[in-house]
């Protein structure tokens, strides 16, 4: 049986590995940390450590995590971002029902997201499952992240309106897309 570390001693790990202390023994320790008891912190951390977690990935991992650990960082950062943004507006729902029956454009040749039934979210969540799924320990982290921002942000409360937000069963199966492995 493998003994876990504490979370106080988790986050003391990626301290130190953003600090430079003890850099070559905090990688050995947060690494197989993280290898042998991931689920255990998807389920304890806050997102704010998750993500931190993801970060240090980047900083200090092998190169294929480096790269996944990037598009988790991104996409939990531009949720942020939207989020932040959003508090600087008065929400506006005269948009709402337009956008549950049609798409609206948006810019220079970009049009919304469908609220209700697009699958633009899907094949995004689709392509992200085969890329992370080399990296186990980064891709339960992702779900753990996608599953509380779409509990906590405004920005994916699109959820609410979509009848398979982040649903795997919609996008598992999908036979017309080919995605080459490298």
């Amino acid at each position: 049986m493998i003994i876990s570390m504490s979370e106080k001693n988790l986050i003391k790990l990626i301290k130190n590995l953003r600090r430079g202390k003890n850099i070559e023994k905090s990688k050995k320790l947060f690494f197989t940390e993280l290898q042998n008891n991931y689920a255990k912190w998807c389920k304890e951390l806050s997102l704010r450590w998750l993500i931190s977690i993801v970060d240090t990935y980047i900083d200090h991992g092998m190169v294929i995590y480096r790269n996944n650990a990037a598009i988790i960082s991104t996409f939990a950062n531009i949720i942020k971002i939207s989020d932040t943004a959003m508090l600087l507006h008065k929400r506006d729902d005269t948009l709402l029902s337009d956008l549950k029956n049609d798409v609206t454009y948006l810019y220079d040749g970009v049009y919304s997201f469908k609220i209700t039934d697009g699958d633009m979210i899907n094949n995004l969540f689709y392509r992200l499952d085969v890329i992370l799924s080399e990296t186990p320990e980064l891709w339960a982290i992702f779900e753990e992240i996608i599953h509380r921002l779409a509990k906590y942000s405004h920005t994916l409360q699109i959820a609410e309106y979509h009848k398979h937000f982040y649903e795997k069963t919609f996008f598992e199966g999908r036979k017309s897309f080919n995605i080459s492995k490298l």
